[in-house]
């Protein structure tokens, strides 16, 4: 049976006024979904362990799988946040943080994954790919691009999807604030969402196997 994805990217819930912050978590209980992907830039540093308590909170007992984007950090430390992640994750239930290292954890995941499906969907804040990294409607330039673009994962997700022929991988991303569809010649479609300070939305819906 098919299910909903959820995809929800840069929603810096620090910045979003009272009144956005309720019309948008109403968003989140009325939509129908069976699981939830924020692929980063949740918060900003100390906020985060609770805009993602709320977040598990409201989407419950649907399950809210997360990565943290480089806002998340921010007037905080690295390992602070990290553990207030691990510990807000013990306490709600519903809410799973995904793999850290992106490179090394694909090129260990990635085969297997493959192997057993026949489409596999990756979430990560920074794009894998530069053509997807897009800055007010344009490619960014090789100045922007070593902040702009994980090269590394990128390269790792090419190269391991080029041995599976008759598979498909759908990578939904953030960071940039500029949407972009990017599709290569080995099944790789890469998808970056489209964000505005203070206005937090749902990306998309999707229908995946489940």
């Amino acid at each position: 049976m098919n299910k909903k994805l959820l995809w929800l990217t840069d929603l810096h819930l620090d910045k979003v006024d009272n009144k956005k912050r309720a019309e948008f978590f109403e968003t989140l209980r009325c939509e129908h979904y069976d699981v939830a992907v924020v692929t980063g830039d949740i918060s900003h540093g100390t906020g985060v362990s609770a805009d993602l308590a709320e977040l598990a909170r409201t989407c419950a007992p649907r399950t809210v799988y997360f990565v943290l984007g480089n806002h998340d950090f921010y007037g905080a430390c690295i390992d602070g946040v990290n553990k207030a992640a691990t510990d807000v994750c013990a306490i709600q239930g519903n809410l799973r943080r995904l793999g850290r290292a992106a490179a090394r954890h694909f090129r260990r995941m990635l085969p297997l994954a493959l192997t057993s499906y026949r489409h596999v969907w990756i979430a990560t804040h920074v794009p894998p790919f530069t053509e997807a990294a897009l800055f007010e409607g344009r490619q960014c330039g090789p100045l922007h691009l070593p902040h702009f673009s994980n090269i590394s994962a990128g390269k790792a997700i090419r190269g391991i999807s080029k041995a599976f022929r008759n598979r498909r991988v759908t990578v939904i991303c953030g960071h940039t604030h500029c949407g972009a569809d990017v599709a290569d010649a080995h099944g790789v479609r890469v998808l970056a969402g489209t964000a505005k300070p203070g206005i937090p939305a749902v990306q998309r819906v999707f229908e995946v196997e489940g």
